[in-house]
């Protein structure tokens, strides 16, 4: 019988062809979609003639757009509005109308399809223009938040696709936002937002104050602190706050963690794409016209638009061009390869004739194995790779061995 085992196996090398070794590709992950209105911190010092502050409203966790939304963001009453700005591409889609009355901008948008107002992570919605009163003064705060009905008391909506309202989960993740003119004197924190990439650090300290504090953020699935010092977990949006019992004061920090990654092309950092489905946007500073990419090698990381593909193993410089001015970024794409399962030399996930044609063809000297592919050809499991893992692999193949690797 072990002859006819040995047949089988010579008569199928002829035939087959070696399939090389495929790493696994992570699941991409979903995440809620959030609007966020930037806290903005402005020094008596700095406040305009105008008395216009600007405010951006962001969203956030929303990679399949809105199909039809409605919202309503209300602001003090002590503000009015100069101008909303709806510049943007994530931002064009929206109709709005000013309430004065209620302190009330309702917002109103619809696209064809969400694939038509998709946003990438976190995205600029539009910008509040707010004229602040002629009696401001120093320590003043400014609330501006949402309306979740509009003055009908209707409810307002927010579909990312047919007969898929995500507006409760909207109204829950939602962050308000404020504008503060800083008492020069109080103490403050030296950031009031942050956005960060995944993974990412950033340092808080605290100004007018020698007071070490108590640390805490209100959701440490997505951002960590520890005396000040931040790491961005996952996307979302999250609080994080010092305590100073001495001046019994909370100074609160707004962070945002996107869901893609976001470097600028004037940061001389190198960037190391570890994941096939890593989303890395590059970002060029004050480009004055359009720009044009080029990736050095495109068959290690292609560029579109500023977006990079990993799609092997290696280096390549990124050059980006615009009018006349060219940035380079190195980026280096370093793939975690999945360990391969005991037999499974191609890593196909399956176990099939074709792995054991591939042990042969090593032992006649016909191809050569990486180190991976050798230790998981073991499957006599001795050190030694030799006839006798062929012969048990293709034993697991017709269901005579019933599980590997076989301890001898």
């Amino acid at each position: 019988m072990l002859h006819s085992y040995h047949r089988l196996c010579a008569a199928l090398l002829s035939a087959a062809v070696f399939l090389p070794f495929l790493p696994a590709l992570p699941t991409a992950a979903e995440h809620t979609p959030a609007l966020r209105i930037d806290k903005v911190e402005v020094p008596a010092e700095t406040v305009p003639d105008s008395r216009i502050v600007s405010v951006d409203v962001m969203v956030e966790g929303n990679e399949n757009g809105f199909l039809a939304s409605e919202f309503g963001i209300s602001y003090d009453e002590r503000l009015t509005v100069d101008q909303v700005q709806l510049d943007t591409a994530a931002g064009k889609h929206f109709a709005y109308w000013d309430v004065p009355e209620n302190h009330t901008i309702w917002f109103s948008g619809a696209s064809a399809s969400p694939e038509n107002a998709a946003t990438e992570g976190t995205e600029r919605i539009f910008t509040l223009d707010l004229v602040l009163p002629e009696d401001w003064k120093a320590g003043d705060r400014y609330a501006i938040g949402y309306r979740w009905k509009d003055t009908a008391d209707r409810p307002g909506f927010w579909y990312v696709g047919k007969g898929e309202n995500a507006y409760a989960s909207l109204m829950e993740h939602s962050t308000e936002g404020a504008v503060t003119i800083p008492d020069p004197q109080a103490a403050r924190l030296s950031s009031t937002s942050l956005t960060l990439n995944p993974g990412e650090q950033a340092t808080l300290s605290t100004e007018n104050s020698t007071e070490e504090g108590i640390w805490f953020t209100d959701n440490s699935d997505v951002a960590t602190v520890e005396n000040g010092v931040i790491t961005a977990v996952s996307a979302g949006t999250c609080t994080i706050s010092v305590f100073l019992a001495g001046a019994n004061s909370l100074l609160t920090c707004e962070v945002s963690v996107r869901s893609d990654y976001r470097y600028s092309m004037a940061d001389p950092e190198t960037i190391t794409l570890h994941s096939p489905e890593q989303v890395v946007i590059l970002e060029y500073p004050d480009a004055v016209g359009s720009v044009q990419w080029l990736s050095t090698a495109e068959d290690i990381v292609k560029v579109e638009d500023g977006r990079l593909t990993g799609l092997k193993n290696g280096n390549a410089q990124i050059i980006a061009n615009s009018n006349g001015k060219a940035l380079l970024k190195n980026v280096i794409v370093a793939f975690e390869e999945a360990p391969l399962a005991a037999g499974d030399l191609n890593g196909d996930a399956s176990i099939d004739i074709l792995d054991v044609i591939t042990v042969n063809k090593f032992l006649l000297g016909g191809i050569s194995l990486t180190d991976p592919q050798r230790e998981c050809a073991d499957v006599f499991h001795d050190k030694t790779l030799d006839t006798t893992d062929a012969l048990t692999l293709l034993k697991f193949v017709v269901e005579i061995v019933p599980s590997l690797p076989v301890e001898p």
